[in-house]
Protein backbone atom coordinates (compact mmCIF):
# COMPACT_ATOMS: atom_id res chain seq x y z
CA UNK A 1 0.00 0.00 0.00
CA UNK A 2 1.45 3.30 -1.10
CA UNK A 3 1.66 6.52 0.83
CA UNK A 4 -1.16 8.09 -1.18
CA UNK A 5 -3.58 5.31 -0.26
CA UNK A 6 -2.72 5.79 3.42
CA UNK A 7 -3.32 9.56 3.51
CA UNK A 8 -6.22 9.68 1.05
CA UNK A 9 -8.94 9.08 3.77
CA UNK A 10 -7.38 11.78 5.96
CA UNK A 11 -7.34 14.29 3.10
CA UNK A 12 -10.93 13.47 2.10
CA UNK A 13 -12.19 13.82 5.68
CA UNK A 14 -10.28 17.08 6.13
CA UNK A 15 -11.82 18.54 2.96
CA UNK A 16 -15.30 17.42 4.05
CA UNK A 17 -14.78 19.02 7.49
CA UNK A 18 -13.61 22.27 5.92
CA UNK A 19 -16.61 22.42 3.58
CA UNK A 20 -19.11 21.65 6.35
CA UNK A 21 -17.48 24.13 8.75
CA UNK A 22 -17.53 26.85 6.09
CA UNK A 23 -21.19 26.17 5.34
CA UNK A 24 -22.13 26.31 9.04
CA UNK A 25 -20.13 29.50 9.54
CA UNK A 26 -21.84 31.13 6.55
CA UNK A 27 -25.28 30.06 7.78
CA UNK A 28 -24.55 31.44 11.24
CA UNK A 29 -23.37 34.76 9.81
CA UNK A 30 -26.65 35.12 7.93
CA UNK A 31 -29.03 33.95 10.65
CA UNK A 32 -27.41 35.46 13.79
CA UNK A 33 -28.66 39.03 13.20
CA UNK A 34 -32.17 37.74 12.42
CA UNK A 35 -32.22 35.62 15.59
CA UNK A 36 -30.99 38.57 17.67
CA UNK A 37 -33.67 40.85 16.23
CA UNK A 38 -36.41 38.28 16.88
CA UNK A 39 -35.20 37.85 20.48
CA UNK A 40 -35.24 41.64 21.03
CA UNK A 41 -38.78 41.87 19.65
CA UNK A 42 -39.96 38.97 21.83
CA UNK A 43 -38.43 40.59 24.93
CA UNK A 44 -40.07 43.91 24.06
CA UNK A 45 -43.44 42.17 23.72
CA UNK A 46 -42.86 40.56 27.12
CA UNK A 47 -42.06 43.96 28.67
CA UNK A 48 -45.25 45.44 27.24
CA UNK A 49 -47.20 42.41 28.44
CA UNK A 50 -45.90 42.94 31.99
CA UNK A 51 -46.39 46.73 31.98
CA UNK A 52 -49.20 47.36 29.46
CA UNK A 53 -49.45 51.10 30.20
CA UNK A 54 -45.79 51.66 29.25
CA UNK A 55 -45.01 53.43 26.02
CA UNK A 56 -41.50 52.34 25.08
CA UNK A 57 -38.58 51.01 27.05
CA UNK A 58 -35.00 52.21 27.30
CA UNK A 59 -32.19 50.06 28.61
CA UNK A 60 -30.67 51.15 31.90
CA UNK A 61 -26.91 50.75 31.67
CA UNK A 62 -25.53 48.57 34.45
CA UNK A 63 -21.94 47.66 35.30
CA UNK A 64 -20.99 44.19 34.19
CA UNK A 65 -19.81 43.31 37.71
CA UNK A 66 -23.24 44.18 39.12
CA UNK A 67 -25.00 42.12 36.46
CA UNK A 68 -22.76 39.15 37.26
CA UNK A 69 -23.18 39.59 41.02
CA UNK A 70 -26.98 39.40 40.77
CA UNK A 71 -27.21 37.00 37.79
CA UNK A 72 -28.76 39.82 35.80
CA UNK A 73 -29.63 39.80 32.14
CA UNK A 74 -30.97 43.33 31.60
CA UNK A 75 -32.74 46.31 33.16
CA UNK A 76 -35.24 48.44 31.23
CA UNK A 77 -37.21 51.53 32.22
CA UNK A 78 -40.50 52.63 30.67
CA UNK A 79 -39.97 56.06 29.12
CA UNK A 80 -43.28 57.32 30.47
CA UNK A 81 -42.35 56.33 34.04
CA UNK A 82 -44.81 53.40 34.26
CA UNK A 83 -42.18 51.10 35.74
CA UNK A 84 -39.17 48.90 35.14
CA UNK A 85 -38.53 45.40 33.91
CA UNK A 86 -35.55 43.48 35.20
CA UNK A 87 -34.48 40.10 33.85
CA UNK A 88 -32.38 37.81 36.02
CA UNK A 89 -31.94 34.12 36.58
CA UNK A 90 -31.71 31.54 39.31
CA UNK A 91 -30.28 28.02 39.30
CA UNK A 92 -33.11 25.59 38.63
CA UNK A 93 -33.35 21.83 38.37
CA UNK A 94 -32.77 21.94 34.61
CA UNK A 95 -30.18 24.75 34.58
CA UNK A 96 -30.69 28.49 34.37
CA UNK A 97 -34.20 29.76 35.03
CA UNK A 98 -34.64 33.21 33.47
CA UNK A 99 -37.38 35.47 34.85
CA UNK A 100 -38.51 38.94 33.79
CA UNK A 101 -39.96 40.94 36.68
CA UNK A 102 -41.96 44.17 36.32
CA UNK A 103 -41.60 46.74 39.08
CA UNK A 104 -43.61 49.87 39.81
CA UNK A 105 -41.52 53.05 40.17
CA UNK A 106 -41.76 52.50 43.95
CA UNK A 107 -40.39 48.95 43.72
CA UNK A 108 -43.57 46.88 44.09
CA UNK A 109 -43.67 43.76 41.91
CA UNK A 110 -46.33 44.18 39.23
CA UNK A 111 -45.84 40.93 37.33
CA UNK A 112 -43.41 38.09 36.64
CA UNK A 113 -42.78 36.03 33.54
CA UNK A 114 -40.54 33.02 33.00
CA UNK A 115 -38.48 33.77 29.89
CA UNK A 116 -36.07 30.81 29.95
CA UNK A 117 -36.69 27.42 31.48
CA UNK A 118 -35.49 23.86 31.21
CA UNK A 119 -37.50 22.72 34.22
CA UNK A 120 -39.33 19.40 34.27
CA UNK A 121 -42.48 19.66 32.12
CA UNK A 122 -45.68 19.37 34.12
CA UNK A 123 -43.96 19.78 37.48
CA UNK A 124 -41.17 22.36 37.51
CA UNK A 125 -42.90 24.38 34.81
CA UNK A 126 -45.77 25.05 37.24
CA UNK A 127 -43.72 27.97 38.60
CA UNK A 128 -44.98 30.07 35.71
CA UNK A 129 -48.63 29.40 36.59
CA UNK A 130 -50.52 32.18 38.41
CA UNK A 131 -51.16 29.86 41.38
CA UNK A 132 -47.44 30.15 42.17
CA UNK A 133 -46.23 33.34 40.49
CA UNK A 134 -49.02 35.54 41.90
CA UNK A 135 -47.38 35.20 45.34
CA UNK A 136 -44.80 37.76 44.22
CA UNK A 137 -47.31 40.46 43.27
CA UNK A 138 -47.20 43.57 45.43
CA UNK A 139 -44.06 42.49 47.29
CA UNK A 140 -41.23 44.99 47.61
CA UNK A 141 -37.53 44.20 48.03
CA UNK A 142 -35.95 40.84 48.72
CA UNK A 143 -38.47 38.14 49.63
CA UNK A 144 -37.71 35.56 52.32
CA UNK A 145 -38.42 31.85 51.86
CA UNK A 146 -40.78 31.98 54.84
CA UNK A 147 -43.06 34.28 52.81
CA UNK A 148 -43.49 31.74 50.04
CA UNK A 149 -45.49 28.58 49.51
CA UNK A 150 -43.36 26.25 47.39
CA UNK A 151 -44.71 23.77 44.87
CA UNK A 152 -44.58 20.25 46.33
CA UNK A 153 -42.24 18.09 44.26
CA UNK A 154 -40.76 21.13 42.54
CA UNK A 155 -38.92 22.74 45.40
CA UNK A 156 -35.75 23.36 43.39
CA UNK A 157 -37.72 25.10 40.63
CA UNK A 158 -39.68 27.10 43.22
CA UNK A 159 -36.49 28.23 44.94
CA UNK A 160 -34.91 29.08 41.58
CA UNK A 161 -37.88 31.32 40.77
CA UNK A 162 -37.57 33.01 44.16
CA UNK A 163 -33.82 33.48 43.63
CA UNK A 164 -34.39 35.00 40.18
CA UNK A 165 -37.04 37.38 41.50
CA UNK A 166 -34.79 38.38 44.41
CA UNK A 167 -31.87 38.94 42.02
CA UNK A 168 -34.15 41.16 39.93
CA UNK A 169 -35.21 43.06 43.07
CA UNK A 170 -31.56 43.67 43.98
CA UNK A 171 -30.81 44.90 40.46
CA UNK A 172 -33.86 47.17 40.54
CA UNK A 173 -32.60 48.70 43.80
CA UNK A 174 -29.15 49.31 42.28
CA UNK A 175 -30.71 50.87 39.15
CA UNK A 176 -32.96 53.16 41.20
CA UNK A 177 -30.04 54.18 43.41
CA UNK A 178 -28.00 55.12 40.33
CA UNK A 179 -30.67 57.49 39.02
Amino acid sequence: MGLFEKIKPVVVLTVICLVVTSALSYTNAITAPIIDQNEKEANNRSRLELIPNADTFIEVPMAEEVMLQYNGLDVYKAQNGAGYTVSAYGKGFGGKLGVMVAFSPEGDILATKVIQSNETPGLGTRISEPSYSDQFLGKNGVIGQEEMVFISGATISSKAMLAAVNNAAELFAVAKEAE
